[in-house]
């Protein structure tokens, strides 16, 4: 018989899950009716972004422990699916790199100077090279450190791990800012706006997480780190929608 706590997490979780869900939906539509190529893909990155979010957040460990139960409590199983849960977390990188290549590579074509974000379209190709040889190291550590539980292999994954996000963190972080500011583009620059929001609302969940363990309030703990991913998701639909350019439509219907 679950407690009143593990139905609240199960109704945060499935909450996060929808509205992460609803912002991924809208920026697949919104995909379809963009002629740019460019926008096209910074839909398709905050589609798959959403995607991404909506299972490395709390909401699908809300699902998973609740909706698809497992069928034995045994180490073996506990260990197994850890083991799962850990290699879908190094595929949930590859969205926002492929958003934060796309968005850099649309800032060069919005930039009167055309200036290129730190050799940006040289590097490019490096990191991708980078992200996907620790992705496959990294799963392969997974998969040893299930079988034989080796601690050389556990810090080979967590060293792989930690290349694979740093590198798509520290893009987005230290170069979008400058792409933000050298645009014209107002469609643009409202995108990374509502994306740059959403990314710290997601952040101040985690690291709301982090101080409130052990929490002194379970209830409001976990409300308040709900309510952080909640507004995430908001934002991330509003950057989605921001790829449209609305802003010319709506300067014309004043004119009129």
């Amino acid at each position: 018989m679950p407690s009143s706590y593990d139905i609240e997490v199960l109704i945060g979780g499935i909450a996060v899950l929808a509205v992460y869900g609803y912002a991924a939906f809208w920026a697949f539509n919104i995909r379809k009716g963009l002629t740019v190529k460019l926008y096209r893909n910074q839909a398709l990155g905050i589609g798959l972004v959403g995607i991404s979010l909506a299972y490395f957040t709390y909401a699908f460990d809300s699902l998973a422990n609740f909706v698809i139960p497992l069928p034995t409590t045994t180490a073996s199983t506990e260990t197994v699916a850890s083991g799962i849960s850990f290699a879908l977390i190094l595929f949930a990188v590859l969205p926002l790199f492929y958003w934060t290549d796309q968005s850099l590579q649309a800032a060069r074509q919005s930039d009167p100077l055309e200036r290129d974000q730190f050799h940006w379209n040289r590097v490019r190709f490096f990191l991708w090279i980078a992200i996907l040889f620790t992705l496959v190291i990294g799963l392969f550590g997974t998969y040893t450190e299930v079988t034989s539980s080796s601690g050389l292999i556990f810090i080979i994954v967590i060293i792989s791990v930690l290349i694979e996000w740093g590198i798509p963190l520290a893009s987005s972080a230290i170069l979008l800012p400058f792409a933000w500011r050298r645009s014209y583009d107002l469609t643009f620059r409202r995108h990374l706006k509502w994306f740059a929001l959403a990314a710290i609302s997601l952040g101040l969940s985690f690291v709301w997480f982090l101080l409130s363990s052990p929490p002194s309030n379970e209830y409001v703990s976990s409300g308040i780190q709900f309510s952080f991913l909640l507004i995430s998701g908001y934002f991330l639909y509003r950057s989605a929608r921001a790829v449209v350019p609305l802003y010319a439509f709506k300067g014309q219907i004043r004119a009129k």
